[in-house]
């Protein structure tokens, strides 16, 4: 999923699921939602807010409700002006190498995320910048 992104920034519930452990002490990522969800309604008017979440990687077959909505507020973004998000690929029902794969994401104008799911188990990264690829390899 591709994802325009303007500048940094973090900002979340505490949940059991979301909670990192960092050096004795903990780090929410639901709360930093909670707090970016409560800024960006002083930039926006709620239904806006309402109904940027709900475009929020809507297409994702990996990712659902509040999962969505605290992936998408902690991307870093300008308040002004949140980023829209849109599926570049899925590989769903096919199988793909790790150079088809980054082929795929190659050359994207726009920082990425991917998701990924093995089994149960979902991970995922952030891209700030471009992909690249050494040509002929």
């Amino acid at each position: 999923m591709r994802t325009r992104v303007d500048g940094p920034g973090f900002g979340g519930d505490d949940d059991r699921n979301n909670t990192i452990g960092i050096q004795n002490s903990t780090h929410s990522l639901s709360k930093d939602a909670n707090a970016k969800g409560a800024a960006l309604k002083k930039q926006m008017l709620d239904n806006q807010v309402s109904q940027l979440l709900n475009k929020a990687f809507r297409s994702s077959r990996i990712l659902e409700g509040e999962e969505l909505r605290i992936l998408y507020l902690n991307l870093p973004m300008n308040l002004s002006a949140p980023p829209g998000t849109e599926l570049i690929y899925s590989s769903y029902g096919e199988a793909i190498t790790k150079i088809d794969l980054q082929k795929k994401f190659t050359d994207q104008p726009y920082p990425n995320v991917i998701l990924m799911m093995n089994k149960d188990e979902k991970f995922g990264g952030y891209a700030s910048h471009p992909w690249t690829m050494e040509r002929g390899k």
